[in-house]
């Protein structure tokens, strides 16, 4: 994963690569605003990201699946510091629990030739979705974003309106942001302020050429490109 707009577990921030605005949407990437985000916080979520990193760098892909060593991820796993990580984001992770996890994950990933489902008249505007052992990414037209940009907003009303994550999974659930429930339905403590925000920068980057959007699967970070900025 590249630059991500960061949600902890708590709300969301928008720093050096990774974070959300807070109302206003930041001129670029790399003006950032801290929202309801501790520097232990966002230190801890960071490090949680820059471990997955490590782990991609140890995986190949050949023939639509991941080829590794997994004494490799073993190592980088064991190496990491979960009690700092469960303490800081109120998570629940064991270097034994995360490692099986993630192994799962790898070995269940099936990569797709690059063939996407629709195309409009220009080289962008493209409907496709792809799964990696730690992300779920989502390239959508400039019209499927707007669908997915008013399911966020609806997604933050909800919230506001005291209901819980099964009206967000409702909404989700028969749109384009379907394939994004089962990480929106399992990270606690999301906010109307997470899917205002989402809302906000999908429609900031919902140029003539569409969008992409990627979440992390373990922390709900997310970042979202124009298609015409994605580089892949």
């Amino acid at each position: 994963m590249k630059k991500f707009f960061l949600c902890s577990i708590v709300a969301i921030s928008l720093m050096g690569g990774i974070g959300v605005p807070s109302v206003a949407m930041a001129a670029s990437n790399e003006e950032m605003n801290m929202v309801e985000q501790s520097k232990e916080e966002e230190v801890a979520t960071r490090e949680f990201l820059a471990m997955q990193d490590q782990i991609t760098s140890v995986l190949q892909i050949e023939d639509g699946h991941y080829v590794y060593n997994k004494d490799d991820v073993r190592n980088i796993v064991y190496s990491f510091d979960f009690d700092k990580l469960n303490q800081q984001l109120d998570l629940n992770y064991t270097k034994e629990t995360f490692y099986n996890i993630a192994i799962e994950s790898i070995d269940q990933t099936k990569f797709k030739e690059n063939k996407f489902t629709t195309y409009n008249t220009n080289p962008y505007n493209k409907n496709d979705f792809q799964e990696g052992w730690n992300y779920y990414r989502s390239w959508q037209d400039h019209n499927t974003a707007k669908t997915s940009i008013k399911n966020m907003y609806d997604a933050a009303d909800v919230l506001t309106a005291g209901a819980g994550i099964g009206g967000i999974v409702g909404i989700f659930s028969s749109g384009p942001l379907a394939p994004f429930v089962g990480i929106m339905a399992g990270v606690s403590g999301l906010t109307a302020l997470y899917f205002q925000n989402m809302a906000r920068n999908t429609e900031y980057k919902n140029n003539y050429s569409g969008i992409v959007l990627e979440v992390n699967k373990f922390t709900a970070v997310y970042d979202v490109w124009s298609q015409s900025e994605y580089k892949g």
